[in-house]
């Protein structure tokens, strides 16, 4: 732990226990981020930030009430970018780095009642799965809430029923003490457990492609909205600011939309960040392959030319970095069979 963080953990001369050790500075964790993760500078910072200060007010709030004058509230983190330009990934290598069990939810398959779709109730029952019903880890998990713009109200993928899943979402994430356990049919069961969701930390996903689209005309920022670009200027989205009422004006509810604190624009990837994910991150896919030939003895290096040859071909396929793996496996295919 970093020495600041210790004397922050010194409040009125009782010594905080920290509820998820460790708990490290910002910059430590953005640090670990940057050896798996390429670019998307800002949001590793908003994420480390968040992450960091969030376990700091629940060890806060766990001490007993004689100890502390007020409770913290923590804040949520809402990341808006592209499909392809790294939100999933970002959210799992945090969790993994930290030892955080993860949950990716994509609530755009959620409905009010849960007979079309899914009931916003299940999401805590495949938390507790997850952590094999530990309550402990269920309590400090991270939850990620990816497609979040699909149930805005008036947008093309969302159902009549998008302001009641809306309503019941924010019920879940508002933090209650304790909420009851669901059945295999993810229904309520009378009588049954309790779990707390006082302590976890969600995090909210989402393209919001029309917001974007509207934003990059008003800044005359040019880009496509596929996870890719291929510019010619090398424009960004740094000039590009999303306040809260624009995802209010979007169609989520203003009660929704209180409880997302920070709010996160990633960038789209440009060739030279395909290549460097490509190369650089501690467990590329260049090294990947190039350990798995040595474990058969054959050769699995890449040249230069054919990492950029990867990278065009997984560039058009318009999915974002995903898409380096298959092109890979496809084009070393060949030279893997033995």
């Amino acid at each position: 732990m970093s020495e600041n963080l210790k004397d922050v953990l010194t409040n009125g001369g009782f010594t905080l226990e920290p509820t998820f050790e460790p708990i490290l500075a910002p910059s430590d964790i953005v640090k670990k981020l940057d050896n798996y993760v390429i670019g998307q500078e800002k949001a590793k910072k908003a994420l480390a930030t968040t992450i960091c200060y969030h376990a700091l007010i629940c060890t806060h709030n766990k001490q007993p009430a004689h100890k502390i004058e007020f409770e913290l509230k923590k804040s949520n983190l809402v990341l808006i970018g592209s499909s392809g330009s790294g939100k999933t990934f970002l959210v799992e290598t945090l969790g993994r780095i930290l030892n955080r069990k993860v949950l990716i939810v994509d609530i755009s398959s959620f409905t009010s009642s849960g007979y079309v779709g899914r009931d916003t109730e299940s999401i805590l029952k495949e938390a507790m799965e997850l952590c094999n019903n530990n309550e402990e880890e269920f309590g400090r998990m991270i939850i990620f809430l990816d497609e979040i713009d699909k149930i805005a109200a008036g947008s093309d993928s969302s159902g009549v029923n998008s302001t009641k899943v809306q309503s019941q979402l924010l019920k879940l994430i508002e933090g209650q003490d304790e909420r009851m356990m669901t059945d295999h049919l993810d229904r309520v069961k009378e009588g049954g457990s309790f779990i707390s969701t006082r302590n976890i930390l969600w995090i909210f996903g989402g393209a919001f492609s029309m917001l974007l689209e509207e934003k990059r005309s008003q800044v005359g920022v040019n880009k496509k909205s596929m996870g890719f670009a291929d510019y010619s200027n090398e424009s960004t989205d740094e000039s590009i600011k999303i306040e809260q009422e624009d995802l209010v004006k979007y169609g989520l509810s203003r009660e929704l939309v209180g409880r997302m604190g920070q709010i996160e624009l990633l960038s789209d990837l440009t060739r030279e960040d395909f290549y460097n994910i490509m190369t650089k991150p501690v467990d590329s896919l260049v090294k990947q392959y190039a350990h798995m030939g040595k474990l058969a003895s054959v050769n699995l290096s890449l040249t230069e030319s054919e990492i950029w040859d990867i990278v065009d071909k997984a560039m058009k396929l318009k999915v974002g970095a995903r898409a380096l793996k298959s092109v890979c496996e496809e084009h070393l295919r060949a030279r893997m069979y033995f």
